[in-house]
């Protein structure tokens, strides 16, 4: 692996460390993660939480929240988001885990209190696993949201996110 950049070369040794069934991916499941996030309505700081249960083929159920915290507000809406419904399976050993989510997308204004107004959302993504247990470790997550609000219309953001996950 000499020839390859640094960063390369971490990722090629993730995904070929790790044998299948050498992470325990069984019971409960959670992950918070924060990063950075953007696309052609706002930028800003990435939220994501998962809550949920892995089965013992390796699959996983959970509740995701995911929300951008605006920072530059061209809709004068402070976050959007949503309340999903995700699914996630690994792709490559139990290090590469991809998802896909649908449920309720969400803009709040917090201008003046807190003023959400709803409509559909869904993400779909890739997580890299940085097992520091056998159960748990460190995670580089990458996804895309889409939610659409008949306030402000469609909305889309894609962001990378540094988080702690329990798979």
């Amino acid at each position: 692996m000499r020839h390859l950049s640094p960063l390369a070369a971490a990722v090629a040794t993730i995904l070929t460390a790790a044998p299948a069934g050498a992470l325990e991916r069984d019971g409960l499941h959670f992950q918070v993660a924060f990063g950075w996030g953007g696309g052609p309505t706002s930028t800003g700081l990435l939220h994501n939480m998962e809550l949920g249960h892995t089965f013992d083929d390796g699959w996983t159920m959970a509740y995701q929240h995911i929300f951008l915290m605006r920072l530059d507000e061209p809709t004068g809406r402070d976050t959007y988001g949503g309340h999903l419904l995700m699914w996630k399976v690994p792709v490559v050993h139990d290090t590469v885990v991809a998802k896909m989510a649908f449920g309720i997308g969400e803009n709040v204004d917090q201008r003046d209190g807190f003023d959400a107004k709803f409509g559909a959302g869904h993400t779909f993504g890739l997580d890299l696993h940085y097992p520091v247990w056998p159960t748990s470790g460190v995670t580089l997550s990458s996804m895309v949201f889409q939610i659409y609000t008949v306030d402000v219309g469609y909305q889309m953001a894609a962001g990378t996110a540094l988080a702690y996950t329990w798979f």
